[in-house]
């Protein structure tokens, strides 16, 4: 439970629910858990965590044992593959609804037989021991989803932003968050929110920023985030030379608040399943230059999403400079479309709780 976006949908969700009627608890896969970013407030609004990390048969019998423990009346798997051994778990523990959620449409791919056999069980336990299916996106549901009945079939839940963080912002918070990052005024910034490692492409972003600061130097980056490939990516932004136009903030409790000092967003990941960042950015009214593996269901068609082949970075910078001072300032514009979307975190809450099959409403 990291700052991901899988991790934010559901706390913009948990916190959200009526937790006097419903709980949710996390079963966490994660050797390391270096990034425990939202542990805290789970357990603050009165979830249990549980860590597990073992071999698939001790897995197993350990989950069993939670589940058997805390008679849940649904196991909703978010994880890819793991997730098959937690469906094997429920319906052994007799939980009825057995939910496999879709968050991606790559990654976990390997070339060592051990991990792709491990990978063909797993399609199969997901495919077999679930009893609903769940998806952010078509492709997310035809990469998980292997029979042709549950991809026609499958539950569209759209990743939800919670509004009242974006909208509720006052100016001074964000001339003094500019104030506090020594970024001058006459710098455009160029935004970004995931996390580092090889979905999320942050090579491609230095290289791209690199070129663009030799067309105008009127630039800064600030990337938000952390993960394994941090520190390399430090590495190139010195060895560049373009450390004093680069902004490296780590993990962050308010990115709503520098969502508003950003001109442009960019996400130029070589996978992704919906990109939830993607919605807070066009809440906040910015010009998004994205890659073409984007979904298109992450556009809230505010005439904001501009989607540029990874293989023209001339192009990139050519979309960036075009779009510089494009944000929509609008704000009543995005309120009337946000509210007419699916992506309204209410009708979302609404979604879950029929999933669980729970007579409650938001």
């Amino acid at each position: 439970m990291g700052l991901g976006g899988t991790e934010t949908f559901l706390m913009n969700i948990y916190r959200n629910i009526n937790r006097e009627k419903l709980q949710f608890d996390f079963i966490i896969y994660n050797k390391n858990r270096h990034n425990k970013f939202y542990e805290e407030e789970i357990e603050r609004l009165g979830g249990k965590i549980y860590y597990r990390n073992s071999s698939f048969f001790i897995l197993i019998f350990s989950l069993i044992r939670i589940l058997k423990k805390e008679k849940y009346i649904a196991l909703h798997s978010h994880t890819k593959f793991n997730g098959g051994i937690a469906l094997v778990a429920a319906f052994i523990s007799k939980i009825n609804i057995r939910i496999a959620h879709s968050h991606n449409t790559g990654g976990s791919e390997s070339s060592s037989l051990v991990k792709k056999v491990y990978n063909k069980v797993m399609y199969f336990t997901l495919n077999t021991f679930a009893t609903k299916y769940c998806s952010c996106s078509l492709k997310a549901a035809q990469h998980l989803f292997t029979s042709n009945n549950i991809k026609n079939n499958y539950t569209f839940i759209p990743n939800a932003i919670d509004l009242n963080s974006i909208f509720n912002i006052k100016n001074d918070k964000l001339n003094q968050l500019r104030n506090s990052l020594n970024i001058p005024l006459s710098h455009k910034i160029v935004g970004h929110v995931g996390r580092y490692g090889k979905a999320k492409n942050h090579d491609f972003i230095i290289n791209m920023f690199s070129n663009l600061l030799i067309e105008d130097s009127n630039f800064s980056l600030i990337l938000v985030g952390d993960g394994p490939t941090r520190t390399q990516i430090e590495k190139k932004i010195n060895d560049l030379g373009i450390l004093k136009n680069v902004k490296v903030l780590g993990l962050r409790n308010d990115v709503p608040i520098l969502m508003n000092i950003f001109d442009v967003f960019i996400l130029p990941s070589l996978y992704e399943g919906f990109g939830i960042v993607l919605l807070e950015a066009q809440a906040s009214g910015l010009p998004c230059v994205v890659s073409e593996n984007i979904q298109p269901e992450a556009d809230m068609e505010l005439d904001l999403m501009h989607k540029v082949d990874l293989n023209n970075i001339p192009s990139w910078i050519a979309t960036i400079n075009k779009n510089k001072n494009n944000k929509i300032n609008d704000k009543a514009k995005i309120k009337d479309k946000l509210f007419q979307s699916p992506y309204v975190l209410s009708n979302v809450v609404n979604q879950f709780y029929k999933l669980y099959e729970l007579k409650l409403f938001h």
